[in-house]
């Protein structure tokens, strides 16, 4: 009897083991007949799917057993379509099958059409390498047939060519060197700023911009920027416009509209930004020897009462500030460009890049106040002279301009530890 029921023992434990052990192929069809390998395509985005919104699709590959090297998807750009990976790494995840426990590897993709109509995307490759017998692996290259999406105009599409889909969408614009009135050579910088949602920063609209009679303009390349917050993408593009006046006049700065299309609310949306009138009259602005000196005056008798008073709370609180090293190399690049531009005699885009340099000195001045010597006072007004096409009685040599880059250098205001320093004003006061 006991050697019955030992002998039932063995068979029963012989087919759990039979069982439970991985079956193994030679071929990932092998695998795929034996339908212990499965490739799977599915959409998280809820129709309608609307022209330029992000349709998120993915590529799911399950094994019943273990991967080797494991898996890579392509999907191949189509023709005004552009295909946006997540991540450069597949997600890892393991799901129970008919009571095994298969490990899955997840590839995800965004998909932008810019056209509507029946949208098909060429066939998806798809890389697996398996764990095989032996520790071998099994690997080879797989195609996935996509699912046709139809893609829609969404309703109400304004008459333009101009506008973003997503779920959240702004766009903000600032203006540094603002005054009341301007004069020849003055600048004004425009700053326009947008952020869009689950779209990449390459997406977004890039402001168009005319040239105006009167004002020489300078286009900064676009700052182009997409972030990922826990595989969430964030797009951000920045534009900066550089106006230098060049004679008098009354002048407008175009308004602009931003349309988007609201994929949370189904709904078209514009952003207005206001337009900014600009009046420039009256001639180059020249500080005078005698302005100069009483104000280094009073700065000294100022200083020198205040260095009495506070000598003790200096010592204690003073703070040697320094640039963070981004902005010295921003700032040294950006006085580069202003010397290769001298040299070349292209002054006009030079008194632009000028005031780019201004941009990464701290102080209370105007533009004049921070030249502290006559010499970098003459190489500024010769500069304005030839950008401006007035009075260009001879060429900014190279050491002219360099030494007018270290007269900004040491024009530089002095505060105090507790002041807040503020930016070096673009234009100077009219007087």
């Amino acid at each position: 009897m006991k050697t019955i029921v030992c002998m039932l023992l063995a068979f029963v434990t012989t087919v759990i083991i039979t069982a439970i052990r991985p079956v193994f192929a030679q071929t990932l069809d092998e695998y795929i007949q034996q339908e212990k390998l499965v490739l799977e395509m599915g959409i998280s985005t809820d129709e309608p799917f609307v022209v330029k919104q992000g349709i998120h699709i993915w590529v799911d590959v399950g094994f019943y057993h273990l991967f080797a090297r494991g898996t890579k998807v392509k999907i191949v750009n189509a023709a005004d379509v552009v295909v946006i990976p997540a991540s450069e790494f597949a997600t890892n995840y393991s799901k129970t099958i008919k009571g095994e426990t298969w490990s899955v590897q997840r590839w995800s993709y965004t998909i932008y059409a810019s056209e509507a109509g029946i949208l098909e995307l060429p066939p998806i490759e798809v890389f697996v390498s398996l764990k095989g017998q032996n520790d071998t692996a099994v690997e080879g290259n797989l195609q996935l047939v996509a699912k046709p999406l139809d893609i829609v105009e969404p309703e109400s599409t304004p008459s333009v060519d101009q506008w973003v889909a997503a779920p959240e969408y702004s766009v903000e614009q600032s203006w540094q060197g603002e005054k009341e009135v301007y004069q020849a050579g003055d600048a004004l910088i425009r700053t326009i700023k947008q952020r869009v949602a689950d779209t990449p920063a390459m997406m977004l609209i890039p402001p168009l911009t005319a040239e105006i009679d009167g004002l020489a303009l300078y286009k900064e390349q676009p700052r182009l920027e997409d972030r990922r917050n826990r595989g969430d993408l964030v797009g951000y593009r920045t534009d900066r416009f550089i106006y230098t006046i060049e004679k008098d006049g009354k002048y407008e700065l175009t308004s602009y509209t931003f349309y988007w299309w609201d994929s949370k609310q189904q709904s078209f949306k514009s952003i207005e930004l206001e337009s900014f009138t600009l009046n420039a009259s009256g001639s180059l602005r020249r500080a005078t020897p005698a302005q100069q000196d009483s104000s280094l005056l009073k700065n000294k008798v100022l200083w020198a009462l205040l260095l009495l008073i506070f000598l003790a709370l200096i010592a204690a609180l003073s703070v040697k500030r320094r640039m963070p090293a981004k902005n010295k190399s921003q700032a040294i690049e950006i006085e580069k460009l202003f010397l290769k531009q001298i040299r070349m005699q292209q002054y006009s885009a030079a008194l632009s890049t000028l005031y780019r340099v201004l941009q990464q000195t701290k102080g209370v001045y105007s533009i004049e106040d921070a030249l502290n010597t006559e010499d970098a006072l003459s190489t500024l007004h010769l500069l304005k002279a030839c950008a401006l096409r007035k009075e260009c009685k001879s060429d900014v040599s190279y050491e002219q301009a360099k030494q007018l880059l270290r007269a900004l250098r040491i024009g530089k205001a002095v505060v105090w530890p507790w002041q807040k320093r503020i930016n070096l004003l673009l234009n100077p006061a009219s007087q």
